[in-house]
């Protein structure tokens, strides 16, 4: 991962359309996000269900923005990195933490922060970021954890990239794309 330069601004995130239909959790909600660091779990694989659901093709199998991927990662979330994060972030959320305290909000297990998932998309990606870009995220389902994720992501006609994370089960959890500034 690049250093951040010691004289650079540092910019938060903010994220419009959080709901709350029937878990009580966050869905359909787009970000932008322009910085971040990355983690990696080595808990046991505990995803539910395999294969197509709900007409989901499988993890693999789909295209990223019309294109075949030239990323595919699988990762590793542990289910401690809600509380890593948190020590971190200082964001001890309740849905992020424990199978417990996620509960009361329609969880049956953690769920890992949209900010890391976004984070980490982005240093999958480092060795081909260009010097500035634009990133649009868009949050379409929880990561629980623990699980094993897949992350593909492929170029675009324009010079960016076009990601995807998807369960297990072949459900997105993470679409977005990255966007180079146009020519000066």
């Amino acid at each position: 991962m690049r250093p951040w330069p010691a004289d650079a601004e540092r910019s938060g995130a903010q994220t419009t359309g959080h709901g709350h239909p029937g878990t009580g959790g966050l869905s359909d909600g787009t970000g932008r996000a322009d910085a971040g660091w990355p983690a990696a779990g080595t808990e046991p694989d505990d995803d539910r269900g395999a294969g197509a659901r709900d007409g989901v093709p499988p993890a693999g199998t789909e295209q990223v923005n019309g294109n075949e991927p030239t990323v595919t990662e699988r990762w590793a979330l542990a289910a401690d990195l809600g509380r890593a994060y948190a020590r971190v972030s200082g964001d001890r959320n309740p849905i992020h933490l424990h199978p417990l305290t996620a509960r009361p909000f329609g969880f049956r297990r953690p769920i890992a922060h949209g900010m890391w998932t976004a984070a980490r998309a982005l240093a999958a990606l480092d060795e081909v970021l260009p010097e500035a870009f634009t990133v649009n995220v868009r949050f379409r389902a929880p990561a629980q954890l623990p699980s094993h994720p897949t992350f593909h992501a492929a170029p675009t006609h324009d010079g960016g990239h076009a990601f995807r994370l998807t369960a297990a089960t072949g459900r997105p959890l993470l679409t977005g794309e990255i966007t180079p500034p146009p020519p000066p």
